[in-house]
């Protein structure tokens, strides 16, 4: 399954994308394409945080621990792919974190697993 979980993100702001239910996936990436002059960081968060079934996993979900070692520096227009494998966690999200410049962030995620 794709999905874009950003699309056209100011970054000169810190952004996150929707939030994505990793129950069922057994592998998947996510592909950040950046335009303009961004200076800052691209890394992924994670969380097991427990919520109500009915509830918006993108306002419900407030827990979130940095993905060691997934931070990518950002300093020009360009791109960069994470790999999605083997995570026994629930919730994952991307993240930007600006320290200068402008620029437009897309992100497209590709999951598979057995109920996708």
């Amino acid at each position: 399954m794709q999905q874009k979980i950003i699309t056209n993100g100011d970054m000169s702001l810190t952004l996150h994308s929707l939030v994505m239910d990793l129950g069922a996936i057994e592998t998947g990436s996510i592909q950040a394409i950046y335009t303009g002059a961004p200076t800052g960081s691209l890394y992924l968060e994670l969380s097991d945080q427990i919520i109500g079934p009915s509830a918006d996993p993108n306002t419900a979900v407030t827990q979130w621990s940095v993905y060691s070692s997934s931070a990518q520096a950002i300093s020009a227009a360009g791109d960069f792919l994470f790999n999605i494998s083997n995570m026994g966690y629930k919730w994952l999200r991307l993240t930007y974190v600006p320290s200068g410049g402008t620029g437009s962030l897309n992100a497209t995620a590709n999951v598979k697993g057995t109920n996708v």
